[in-house]
């Protein structure tokens, strides 16, 4: 199956419901974000090898040049040198705990909202993120500071920003319209990123690619 991201394309394995199909993936496929109709994000790193070019890295983790070259602040795609380490963001599944030190100070995106669905890590009823209700046109924030990693449509969530914090730590804000930034974009804590157009967002936190519950983190 093919999931389209505006540009990007990721591939993924479709499961179905049964509970034990489910907690059997969960170990042996990091596939259960998929069956529960989303990804989380995080980085994974590549060394450049003797015969790498960035077009033979790109094919490898599915990505483009461009990404890749926005992702390692790149200005010559043409330069690249054995031993580099290479950043690429990537989709991953299992939940993990947030360390106490280094913990970024996560703000609310939103001023007004009320929480129609919790994270829940269940194997039975995954829900990797908070949906929330808010006004139709409210202003939706950086919960931190970081680095716009992408915009683009996800499929069942609409239009989605990721924000990448720095050390492991990415956010993803959901539903958006009227949308204020661009991949690349360094942005501050509580910078307008866009709109929630439909009065609704689904917002996720993740660490080491790894989903989080945001509302203990906020």
């Amino acid at each position: 199956m093919s999931i389209e991201l505006g540009s990007y394309s990721l591939r993924c394995s479709i499961v179905d419901n049964q509970a034990m199909l489910r907690a059997a993936v969960i170990f042996l496929s990091l596939a259960l974000p998929y069956a529960a109709g989303l990804y989380a994000l995080g980085w994974q790193y590549h060394s450049v090898r003797p015969g790498d070019s960035l077009e033979k890295i790109a094919r490898r983790y599915s990505v483009t040049v461009t990404q890749l070259a926005q992702w390692n602040n790149l200005s010559d795609t043409n330069s690249i040198f054995i031993g580099q380490r290479l950043k690429i963001l990537r989709e991953s599944g299992f939940v993990a705990a947030a360390p106490e030190e280094d913990r970024p100070g996560f703000t609310r995106p939103v001023t007004r909202w009320k929480v129609v669905r919790s994270y829940s890590a269940s194997v039975d009823e995954p829900h990797y993120g908070v949906l929330v209700r808010t006004e139709k046109g409210a202003s939706i924030r950086a919960a931190e500071s970081g680095v716009v990693a992408r915009v683009g449509p996800v499929r069942g969530y609409g239009v989605c920003i990721f924000v990448d914090h720095g050390g492991g730590w990415l956010t993803m804000y959901s539903h958006l319209t009227d949308i204020k930034v661009r991949p690349g974009d360094k942005i501050r804590k509580q910078t307008e990123i866009g709109e929630a157009g439909e009065g609704k967002m689904f917002f996720t936190v993740s660490y080491g690619g790894k989903p989080l519950n945001p509302l203990e983190l906020l």
